[in-house]
């Protein structure tokens, strides 16, 4: 069975979304052995121009069957907005100078913090665990910067 594509100046591509009946697309035709009731197919069709292309298909091929069309029109995917988004730009700025001064001087006592218990290790396992540790906790600290840049 033959279809026709009006309405598009350049065919990007035909492909079969979803079908129930094992049904190929091959030169703008459907190949299938016989249509049987309840089955169906999706087709996609891709194409570039102005306009939305318009898929038609001779309802007569198929005895007692029926043909529905459905325009797709794309949407952007809603992007979610972060808590900072709703706070006017004033209290962003002052929000943001804050924190960062809190976690500059909340890393510059960490830093000594760890330098001294890393010296006081015992032994190298000691200084190796200490020293992980460090690094995970300094990775948590930084971790609610990221929402800020």
């Amino acid at each position: 069975m033959f279809f026709k594509l009006t309405n598009c100046e350049k065919i990007l591509s035909i492909e079969s979304v979803d079908n129930n009946a094992g049904i190929c697309i091959q030169n703008k035709s459907l190949q299938f052995t016989q249509w049987r009731p309840n089955e169906y197919i999706e087709i996609r069709v891709i194409s570039d121009g102005p306009t939305s292309p318009e898929l038609q298909i001779n309802e007569r091929d198929i005895v007692d069957g029926k043909v529905v069309y459905a325009k797709y029109s794309p949407e952007e995917a809603p992007v979610k907005q972060r808590l900072v988004d709703y706070l006017s730009k004033t209290t962003y700025k002052v929000l943001w100078w804050v924190v960062l001064i809190f976690y500059i001087i909340i890393a510059l006592f960490s830093i000594g913090a760890a330098i001294q218990q890393y010296k006081n290790a015992e032994n190298k396992t000691t200084r190796t665990i200490t020293l992980v540790v460090w690094i995970i906790t300094y990775i948590f600290m930084l971790a609610p910067l990221l929402w800020m840049f």
